[in-house]
């Protein structure tokens, strides 16, 4: 958990990175494969995003936040959006 947080708390451009890395991933399923898994896909860019600016915007007005508790509500969604937009990605839906 520690370096989880030493990766992405007050770093607005690490979690832009990893937003830039779904984006990328959303194109290519987009392109080649399966809309709806491009969709989940393009909703946890989003998400991810929105936490990059939410951290900018932490960093710029309270930069010596010690207590994050906001991230007790953000981690868990993003990690569970981002692990069912993996699955997704790896396993055939059939309809």
């Amino acid at each position: 958990m520690h370096f989880l947080a030493s990766l992405l708390v007050g770093k607005p451009l690490s979690i832009f990175l990893i937003a830039v890395g779904f984006f990328i991933a959303y194109l290519i399923v987009r392109n080649f494969s399966h809309r709806r898994r491009a969709k989940y896909l393009g909703i946890t860019t989003i998400f991810w995003l929105l936490y990059a600016a939410w951290e900018l915007l932490i960093k710029i007005k309270t930069p010596d936040a010690d207590i994050r508790v906001d991230l007790l509500v953000i981690w868990p969604v993003i990690f569970v959006l981002s692990l069912f937009s993996i699955i997704l990605l790896f396993f055939k839906c059939e309809k």
